[in-house]
């Protein structure tokens, strides 16, 4: 079902309505990966992936999702985009709007939810292993997709103790093709700030912030 879903979402549209172009789309787990997958956004494909695998009877058939997410701007928004695309597959959406420290205390803690729209702050790939690690599964851990992968886990263990720069990277690579096959969540896009500051200043020269 995942993967269907995930082809249904028109993401590039996201990026360019929503974020007035100021983001990439992304389809793996770590924001700054060079390597990133081509789109696939397919949604004939998509709707004959739920027919097949039964999730619907018939072409006129319908599933139901509730959509939890942040009641912000943004958030809103991409619910909508995505509510839309999905429909459009028969996959009738109820978006579901909680202030943010609900969302947090209520809903992500408790892990109560079908699917949860939310961002994550990935600034190194070793920040992965608080994500995808099994062990983060229940809170206070991030792993909020409750993603269990005996190999993965196995690769997240060993890429944070190597000092091997070619086997993290080999690591991660091996991580990535697996997420990649399971699709344990969808990946959207990674979002891009702007810094404004006075012309008066100067000496300014912003590449990473982190």
């Amino acid at each position: 079902v995942r993967q269907a879903l995930n082809m249904a979402i028109n993401k590039q549209a996201i990026v360019d309505e929503v974020l007035r172009k100021y983001g990439q789309v992304i389809e793996t787990p770590y924001p700054f990966d060079p390597d990133q997958p081509s789109l696939i956004y397919n949604p004939e494909k998509a709707k004959n992936i739920l027919i097949s695998s039964k999730y619907l009877k018939t072409a006129s058939s319908t599933l139901m999702i509730n959509l939890a997410t942040a009641n912000t701007p943004e958030m809103k928004a991409v619910a909508e985009k995505i509510k839309t695309d999905w429909e459009v597959i028969g996959v009738e959406t109820n978006i579901q709007l909680y202030e943010f420290s609900d969302l947090n205390q209520t809903i992500i803690k408790e892990r109560d939810y079908e699917a949860l729209l939310f961002g994550t702050i990935t600034k190194a790939p070793s920040d992965l292993y608080a994500f995808w690690h099994s062990s983060q599964r229940t809170a206070p851990g991030l792993n909020v997709a409750m993603y269990v992968n005996s190999r993965t886990d196995k690769l997240l263990e060993d890429a944070r103790v190597t000092f091997d720069e070619k086997e993290r990277t080999k690591l991660y690579s091996q991580f990535d093709e697996i997420i990649e096959r399971d699709v344990p969540a969808i990946f959207l896009y990674s979002p891009e700030f702007m810094y404004i500051v006075p012309e008066k200043v100067g000496g300014i020269d912003l590449k990473d912030i982190t």
